[in-house]
């Protein structure tokens, strides 16, 4: 740990934190506080880079009935004014499988009004490749997020998005946008079955906490054929 207390600035190396649904692990933290911070104006930071920073998701523990409901205001982030992230991989495991698998993450912008912009180079999602990611989101102090844009390349398919989440007893209340475009012909699923043409799908997805997940869809197809 490095600190230099007139320019408000510190560096770490091997930082690790642990909460109860993730592990955190950064190669090297470079921070500087606002002048603000220090007459109690709340926790901002001038500049935070990440270099090589892990993120391990998991499912958390069950919320128990004598577990007071979490409320956003308790929570809060630091409103960061320039944010970098390089180099950055995360993973998902779920029933002890691992889900979702991401590498080359990098970020640049602010968390808060300004936004964030978000850039994957390549991963794996249910064992299927992931070629690209880019999106484009906002994060308030209360952790709600707004994710104005996303797009998800992968070998024939095309997913678009955007929504809000906010943090609710239980997990994350969503409410989301989304479109797919499959090449049947490219997919790797659809190759089991020989498929060709092209389906489009467009819906929405909500949630309310631990209450589960409501979607609703309209499929379209042009020259769509399967093999029996």
């Amino acid at each position: 740990l490095h600190l230099v207390p007139i320019l408000l600035r510190a560096e770490a190396r091997g930082l690790h934190l642990e909460g109860r649904a993730f592990t955190l692990d950064v190669e090297r933290v470079r921070l500087r506080l606002t002048p603000g911070t220090l007459v109690g104006r709340g926790l901002a930071l001038s500049e935070l880079r990440l270099d090589a920073p892990y993120v391990q998701l998991k499912e958390p523990m069950p919320a128990t009935a004598s577990a007071p409901p979490l409320r956003s205001a308790e929570i809060g982030v630091p409103l960061v004014h320039a944010l970098e992230v390089r180099d950055g991989r995360v993973t998902w495991e779920s029933q002890g499988a691992r889900r979702l698998e991401l590498s080359g993450v990098s970020a640049g912008g602010a968390l808060g009004a300004a936004g964030l912009e978000v850039d994957i180079a390549s991963g794996r999602l249910l064992a299927q490749p992931i070629e690209g990611v880019h999106a484009r989101l906002r994060v308030g102090r209360s952790l709600q997020v707004h994710l104005d844009d996303l797009v998800i390349r992968s070998p024939g398919l095309r997913i678009e998005g955007a929504g809000v989440a906010t943090p609710a007893a239980g997990g994350w209340a969503t409410e989301a946008r989304t479109s797919a475009e499959i090449d049947l012909a490219r997919w790797g699923p659809a190759r089991a079955v020989a498929g060709a043409g092209v389906l489009r799908l467009s819906g929405t997805v909500t949630s309310r906490g631990g209450a589960g997940l409501r979607a609703g869809a309209r499929i379209t197809g042009h020259a769509v054929k399967i093999a029996q």
